[in-house]
């Protein structure tokens, strides 16, 4: 039991047995893997909705950290919420495209409509307003997005109603198969080529990889190699999001040299999901999973940017990751370049030059 529970409101998670014992199972399962802190978390804001103050004391006793890097983690990204959010959540772009099209004047409305700013609950617990700074759709800017619970429920794309709702979660999911496969480097890369309408993923790494058996079988969703949780749905849910955005999904591997994941979409196809936060995705990864080399690169026609952790990580010589001021710079250095790079009037960049 919490050491601290009965400072807490009695229907805190902590202190209701339902809940906790959903946070138990999640710390269990998670604990001993590399980067537990930001798995355990993320899976705890899915299942919960929120972390409270509490629920970082328990996570902090239970992984042996200090509350201190806990509370750090919650508080800096932005997916995390430490109140309960209401059941629909509503988020406004507020990205360049967005910003300039008068995405202002909508939240206006929305606030006197509702009585509540971002980042609040109307009192029945039914509505949260948020702000975010882009889902990936900045060719129908304005945007924005709703959400029932932890699944999507927007109307307008049958491909939106998976768990995995945006395509950075897609990432999210092949990567950390890679990290699965032990790979040591994975580079990510994603293409928005507007004059011949696609867009294209790529996630490469040096993992085990896969014999020919294996890989004629991965698209099945009752394959999986994994333990700690299940999966399988991953591959087969982004072929078939793929498929019905005129794309395809494509795989190549080879024991003990590595994995390519090939993915393709109509860009403008009315079903294809929103590129999502990517930034967040590439933050989680880089953050969890130190020892991995990251690369990513973003494209958008003939501009280019180029981002490589491991300068950074000679840089910082030893110190962490998870420090505030480096998470900071690192979130900012992804952001501005993936912004730059969406900017017509933008030449190649390179930070990590």
């Amino acid at each position: 039991m919490l050491k601290t529970a009965e400072k807490f409101p009695a229907d805190d998670p902590v202190n209701v047995s339902e809940q906790r014992a959903i946070m138990d199972r999640i710390l269990d399962e998670n604990k001993d893997l590399p980067g537990a802190t930001m798995v355990v978390l993320n899976n705890l804001q899915e299942a919960i909705g929120y972390i409270s103050p509490a629920m970082q004391v328990y996570v902090a006793e239970k992984l042996d950290e200090p509350i201190s890097r806990i509370h750090g983690v919650v508080s800096f990204y932005s997916f995390f919420t430490t109140t309960p959010r209401g059941k629909h959540t509503i988020k406004f772009c507020v990205g360049t495209a967005c910003y300039v099209g008068g995405i202002e004047q909508i939240i206006e409305k929305a606030k006197q409509i509702l009585g509540i700013g971002p980042g609040e609950t109307t009192e029945d617990g039914l509505i949260t307003l948020e702000l975010c700074r882009c889902v990936g759709a900045c060719s129908q800017s304005m945007a924005a997005s709703s959400q029932t619970g932890s699944r999507n429920s927007s109307r307008t794309s049958k491909a939106r109603k998976n768990n995995l709702r945006e395509l950075a979660l897609h990432i999210l999911d092949i990567a950390e198969n890679s990290i699965s496969a032990g790979a040591t480097r994975i580079k990510i890369t994603v293409e928005e080529d507007l004059k011949a309408d696609r867009l294209r993923i790529q996630v490469e790494d040096n993992g085990k990889g896969m014999d020919s058996a294996t890989l004629a079988r991965i698209t099945d969703p009752f394959v999986t190699s994994r333990t700690t949780r299940k999966v399988g749905l991953g591959i087969p849910f982004f072929k078939a999001a793929a498929e019905a955005c005129d794309g395809s999904l494509d795989i190549q591997s080879e024991p003990s040299l590595g994995t390519t994941v090939n993915v393709d979409f109509k860009r403008s196809h009315i079903d294809r999901m929103p590129l999502g936060d990517l930034t967040g995705t590439l933050l989680t990864l880089i953050i969890g999973t130190p020892e991995v080399h990251w690369l990513f690169e973003y494209r958008m026609d003939q501009r280019t940017f180029i981002f490589d952790d491991q300068p950074i990580k000679e840089t910082l010589d030893g110190v962490p990751l998870t420090e505030p001021a480096v998470m900071k710079f690192i979130r900012e250095m992804l952001q501005e370049g993936i912004e730059t790079t969406r900017q017509p009037d933008r030449t190649a960049i390179n930070p990590s030059s």
